[in-house]
């Protein structure tokens, strides 16, 4: 509905809420194109990103809590 400008603009902030707790990873992603990610307030930029110093332990828990389904 979002794509085809069908949602009424009164549900848009509650689907936003919970869409990014779909069980299915292609409706996760699909959303990310119309929908603002709840807490993801700082964008990083390709430079940034590969300025940071690497945390391994830190990344390791990051991967196991968001990547490894």
């Amino acid at each position: 509905m979002v794509s085809e400008k069908k949602l009424p603009a009164d549900l848009h902030a509650a689907v936003e809420e919970v869409i990014f707790n779909n069980p299915d990873q292609s409706v996760r992603v699909q959303a990310s194109q119309y929908f603002k990610r709840p807490g993801v307030g700082k964008v990083y930029d390709f430079k940034a990103i590969t300025s940071l110093k690497p945390e391994v332990a830190d990344g390791k828990k990051i991967f196991a809590t968001n990547c490894a389904n």
